[in-house]
Formats: structure tokens, sequence, C-alpha cells
């Protein structure tokens, strides 16, 4: 029996070669997962979607420890803080 994966809002996941951040997990009537999720990729940015599980053929999670970290080069910080202030809005 293989394992099920279970999925938390907040994690960023690549469905469809296009990389998704999770916002809310549902069940569907069959059982599996329904994400609702917003797109990060340059493609898709700020759409949101709706996954079934029991159709999409592969869903994998991004590893956050891949993630690459880059420096705020703008004055005050400005843009870092902009991106803080979208997120808790």
């Amino acid at each position: 029996m293989t394992a099920v994966p279970v999925f938390a809002p907040g994690t960023r996941i690549l469905v469809r070669d296009a990389e998704w951040m999770i916002r809310k997990v549902d069940r569907s009537s069959t059982g599996d997962q329904a994400l609702t999720c917003i797109g990060l990729s340059q493609l898709v940015k700020d759409q949101e979607a709706i996954f079934l599980q029991e159709l999409e053929d592969a869903i994998e999670v991004v590893d956050p420890n891949l993630t690459q970290l880059r420096p705020d080069s703008s004055s005050g910080f400005a843009a870092a803080l902009l991106h803080m202030e979208a997120q808790l809005r």
C-alpha cells in the first residue's frame, strides 16, 4: 500500500510544470484532496486554481531546503517590506 501525501496550506507544489502555493485543502466527494492554489510561476502568477488529487498525474512538493535566498538591495529594504505587507493582507 502506497502512502497518500497529506498537503498543508503554505506548501509549494509543482503541478503541470508550474509552481503553485496551496491556500486551502478540502476533501472531495471521493475522499481525495482538493487543493486550492495560487500561482507562483511567471506564466500563472497570481492565478487561482483548484487541483483534484485523483485527476492529477503528479503533484510534486517543492523542497524548501532548495530555495535560493537573495539579498534585498532596495533602499531601506523597501522591496522586502512591500512583500511582507502584501503577504499580511
